[in-house]
């Protein structure tokens, strides 16, 4: 009896070595191997009631997908006639006045489906009467550009809920009775939230509450960036010099205080 079962434990032991060497699998990983093994067969053997099954869990996310993309694209049309309404508003004060915006929304292929929905949306504006609408980006000039930002940073404040607004070079391509419109529209949004503005324009500049200028400084071998904030007499001396360059005349000082004081 004991010789049997000895006998069978080496027979065991000589199975299982034979299998480890057949399959290239340690002698104690063989039981993870089988699992595995019979994991695949079952797939394959049932690999159409798979697919089935996928198929289906793939036509109902389809299904919900297009159902959240559907509401994400009525949430865009009526954000999208909101926004133009409002931007026109914002336009008009900017001297843009004749200025017709419009959101394009144009669904895609559904190859182009994707986390961002069903739809193209592109920002379209005809400039000036009679212009077809056509990309903001392709008609649009600098100037124009900088202004529509500026309108629609101000539609979307409430939105964003941000409390610092930052403005780099909004005024670019701009000058004159445009850059006055930029300050005062600037001036009237720094009533309700934090304006930062960068600006080589003195209509614009001269409407801020406070002037800070930025300056470099050499020392030694490095280099410093300096930001200080001008006291009220120089001021009027750096809107004096952005109005008259490299040298102040009297005259820009005159018009530097007059900018001051409108403000």
């Amino acid at each position: 009896s004991n010789d049997k079962s000895l006998e069978g434990v080496e027979e065991r032991l000589f199975g299982l070595r034979n299998a480890s060497k057949k399959y290239a699998v340690p002698v104690e990983e063989l039981h993870e191997h089988l699992a595995r093994v019979k994991d695949d067969l079952d797939f394959i053997e049932n690999q159409d009631t798979r697919v089935e099954s996928l198929l289906t869990q793939l036509n109902e996310a389809k299904a919900k997908y297009v159902v959240e993309a559907i509401r994400l694209t009525d949430g865009r049309a009526k954000a999208a006639e909101k926004m133009q309404k409002q931007l026109g508003l914002e336009l008009a004060p900017l001297k843009m006045e004749n200025t017709v915006f419009k959101v394009s929304i144009e669904s895609v292929a559904e190859e182009s489906w994707s986390e961002k929905g069903l739809d193209k949306i592109r920002f379209m504006a005809s400039t000036n009467p009679g212009m077809p609408l056509a990309p903001l980006h392709k008609i649009a000039s600098g100037g124009e550009l900088s202004r529509f930002m500026l309108a629609t940073k101000v539609v979307l404040y409430d939105i964003k809920s941000v409390p610092t607004m930052i403005f780099d070079e909004v005024d670019t391509g701009i000058g004159g009775a445009v850059a006055d419109a930029v300050g005062r529209r600037l001036k009237i949004l720094s009533q309700t939230v934090q304006v930062l503005v960068i600006t080589h324009q003195p209509q614009v500049a001269a409407r801020a509450s406070y002037h800070l200028k930025v300056r470099k400084i050499q020392k030694e071998n490095s280099t410093l960036t300096e930001v200080f904030e001008l006291p009220y007499q120089d001021r009027q001396e750096e809107i004096a010099r952005m109005l008259s360059g490299q040298f102040v005349t009297n005259e820009a000082r005159a018009a530097a205080i007059k900018l001051l004081d409108i403000a």
